[in-house]
């Protein structure tokens, strides 16, 4: 009763086409820190369930998904169930710390001020959704917190009407 990724989305997390890219996967083998461009529609979410899932198989560390606003903390959490995965929320009354869940969702907004309830160390994996956001100062205090964490960002918009370059948060 999962979700079956459609190919491009496989192909986004494992690579194996030259043509279309190394994959998240390669990359972050190489990198520690990832940007993702896919275009509105075409399952953002779906692809970093994926990868999030692989990184626990593969991994003994935590996850953390990170973004800007509520019903992005909720929606990757909704549909985590379809991976067999279930995620924490770091938001109000609610805490990640602690919990059996190795999976922690949560706002910038709400994590940037709860980091002295972590350890520096919680998390091998930040997941940043709507990445286009991240050259903000509530996201780099976060990103310097946990600065042993490979990050990976997902946006269909990568470029900033700021100015400011995501290259100052992304490897590749």
């Amino acid at each position: 009763d999962g979700i079956t990724p459609r190919d491009y989305q496989h192909h986004c997390v494992f690579g194996g086409d030259p043509r279309r890219g190394p994959g998240i996967v390669p990359c972050l083998e190489r990198y520690e820190s990832v940007l993702v461009v896919m275009a509105t529609g075409t399952g953002k979410t779906i692809s970093f369930l994926m990868l999030t899932r692989w990184w626990l198989e593969n991994h003994p560390d935590r996850v953390l998904w990170l973004s800007h606003r509520d019903e992005l903390v909720t929606q990757p959490m909704e549909r985590s169930a379809k991976f067999g995965m279930s995620a924490a929320r770091e938001q109000g009354k609610l805490s990640g710390v602690g919990a059996f869940e190795r999976i922690v969702s949560s706002t910038v907004q709400s994590m940037s001020r709860r980091l002295a309830r972590y350890k520096p160390d919680d998390f091998g994996l930040i997941i940043i959704d709507e990445a286009h956001h991240s050259a903000a100062d509530e996201y780099k205090k976060v990103i310097q917190y946990f600065s042993r964490s490979k990050r990976l960002g997902f946006t269909a918009t990568p470029g900033r009407l700021d100015g400011i370059r995501l290259g100052e948060v992304f490897d590749a």
